[in-house]
């Protein structure tokens, strides 16, 4: 398992060391899961990865809003 510090951290890692699944958080320091997720989908290593989002957020435009960036779950 591999932590970051916030969303650039995780972008940097998740583009050098390329692993299976991911579990992103909405809310992160410096990139949010949004940005992540978007920046991930749009290179060519981390297009397919495996997505997992979390959120502590209860509003359902941002349960709606994942799917349309790429998340899987």
């Amino acid at each position: 398992m591999v932590t970051a510090k916030d969303g650039v951290d995780a972008l940097e890692q998740l583009i050098e060391i390329e692993p299976d699944v991911t579990l992103l958080d909405i809310e992160m320091p410096h990139m949010d899961g949004f940005d992540l997720t978007k920046r991930l989908r749009q290179d060519s290593k981390t297009r397919a990865l495996l997505i997992n989002m979390i959120t502590s957020r209860p509003a359902n435009k941002h349960r709606n809003y994942v799917p349309e960036l790429g998340v899987n779950e």
